[in-house]
C-alpha cells in the first residue's frame, strides 16, 4: 500500500494555525522541529507524508487536549478557503449551490482529493436540508486525529453563518461524522 499524502499547502497552514495553543505553541514546534522543518523546505504542490499530521495532531492533543484539536483544525481550515488549494473549491460550491453547510458537504470529496493522495475516500449523504453523513473510508488514524477532523466542519458552520454539531464515530479503516445545523440567529 502506497503512503498516505497530504499537500504540503494545507500542511503549511496547519502549522500556523499552532497559534491556538497560544503560550504552548513554542513547545509544539519543538517537538514537531523535523516536520516543521521539512514542510518549510517543501513548495506548496509537493506532498508530505500523512504521518506529519498524525504527529502534530498528537503533540497538539497532549499539549491542549480535543478542543486545541478541534480549534486547530477549525483555524487552518478557515485559513485554506482563502487559499490556492480550497479557494476555488469553496467559490464553486458556493455559486453551485449557494452559501449553505450542505453546498461545502456536496464538495468533500473533491476537497479531500484535492489535498491527500492514497489516504481513502471521503462521501456525504443528507438525510434532509439541514443534516449530512460524511464517511471517510480507507485511511487508519488515531481517533483523536478524527476528533481534530470535526473542527473542519465546525468551520463550514462558521463560513456560511449557520450554527450546528458534528459527531464521529471511528470505524476500522475510518469515520463516520454527522452533521446538524440551521441558521444562525440574526443571519
Amino acid at each position: 500500500m502506497s503512503e498516505a499524502l497530504i499537500k504540503a499547502s494545507y500542511f503549511q497552514g496547519t502549522i500556523n494555525a499552532l497559534a491556538v495553543l497560544g503560550s504552548k505553541r513554542a513547545e509544539a514546534e519543538r517537538l514537531l522541529q523535523a516536520e516543521i522543518a521539512a514542510t518549510k523546505a517543501a513548495s506548496r504542490a509537493d506532498w508530505l507524508p500523512m504521518t506529519f499530521d498524525f504527529k502534530l495532531t498528537a503533540v497538539v492533543h497532549d499539549l491542549g487536549g480535543k478542543d486545541a484539536v478541534v480549534a486547530l483544525n477549525r483555524a487552518s481550515f478557515l485559513a485554506a478557503t482563502d487559499g490556492p488549494l480550497l479557494r476555488p473549491i469553496v467559490q464553486g460550491a458556493l455559486r453551485v449551490f449557494g452559501v449553505s453547510p450542505r453546498a461545502f458537504v456536496k464538495m468533500v470529496g473533491n476537497a479531500w482529493e484535492a489535498g491527500t493522495r492514497n489516504a481513502g475516500a471521503m462521501s456525504a449523504s443528507f438525510e434532509d436540508d439541514h443534516s449530512a453523513i460524511v464517511v471517510l473510508n480507507g485511511l487508519h488514524a488515531e481517533l483523536r486525529w478524527y476528533e481534530g477532523f470535526i473542527g473542519l466542519l465546525e468551520g463550514v458552520y462558521e463560513i456560511t453563518a449557520h450554527e450546528g454539531t458534528a459527531t464521529v464515530t471511528a470505524h476500522d479503516g475510518g469515520a463516520t461524522y454527522e452533521m446538524r445545523w440551521r441558521p444562525r440567529k440574526g443571519s
